[in-house]
């Protein structure tokens, strides 16, 4: 993916502070938890999930925050993105989490991390959490989609969305390493409404992806999205 205006970001090991034989003695009570939102948009959708960690394993390590690191024979910055997107879907509000060895004022660590981030991701904002509810890997259960489609399927996705909101049922079966699972379609999605040329789509974070959705209720296989714009546009607090 690099070309003119996407470059790698190289540094010094050297100028990085880090001391390995100090990192056993840091307590773990006493750390700072953040959240940082982000957007991934563009090129940068297809950026592969693990690929994006440790990007923003890196990019921790470049920005010079007293970042925690975990313990023992693997160390490593304390980071944790939130819900993976698939390749080829853009994200608006996607975050990730850090762990500080001490308390930083949000806004310092804003301009430090805007500095370190490259071209192709947005910073937003930033949110210091104070309870481990906030943490919780299902803070938030929900996540709201926009899939635009090329125009001559406009006339079929109004109908097809018509059809699913007036079906008591959706019955699926998906196959994932190597077990087939069934489940109701009505269960894990909240909310499809189509306007405009585009389809809205608020639906459980799992369950259910958004190219299961589009297989079982319009008929598109992801081979054929190549020309659909995705984007997810936030995620939503459990309720």
């Amino acid at each position: 993916l690099c070309n003119s205006t996407i470059k790698n970001i190289t540094f010094d090991p050297k100028e990085i502070d880090i001391k390995f034989t100090e990192l056993a003695k840091t307590n773990p009570q006493n750390v700072f938890h953040f959240r940082i939102f982000f957007s991934k948009t563009g090129l940068m959708q297809y950026v592969a999930h693990l690929d994006m960690v440790r990007m923003l394993q890196r990019i921790m390590r470049i920005s010079k925050l007293p970042i925690a690191y975990s313990l023992g024979f693997n160390v490593h910055p304390r980071v944790s993105p939130g819900p993976p997107l698939s390749i080829g879907i853009q994200g608006e509000n996607e975050y990730c989490d850090f762990v500080l060895e001490r308390k930083v004022r949000t806004d310092e660590i804003l301009t430090v991390l805007k500095k370190s981030f490259p071209n192709q991701l947005t910073l937003k904002k930033i949110q210091f959490l104070e309870n481990k509810k906030q943490r919780a890997m299902e803070f938030f259960q929900y996540e709201e989609m926009q899939i635009i489609p090329p125009e001559n399927l406009h006339k079929t996705f109004s109908e097809l969305s018509e059809n699913f909101n007036n079906c008591e049922s959706k019955m699926y079966t998906r196959i994932r390493k190597g077990k087939e699972r069934t489940a109701d379609l009505k269960k894990l999605v909240k909310q499809i409404s189509w306007k405009d040329g585009e389809l809205n789509i608020i639906k459980s974070i799992v369950g259910a992806g958004i190219f299961d959705i589009l297989r079982e209720v319009y008929g598109i296989q992801r081979e054929d999205t190549n020309e659909f714009v995705i984007i997810r546009k936030r995620l939503i607090e459990k309720e």
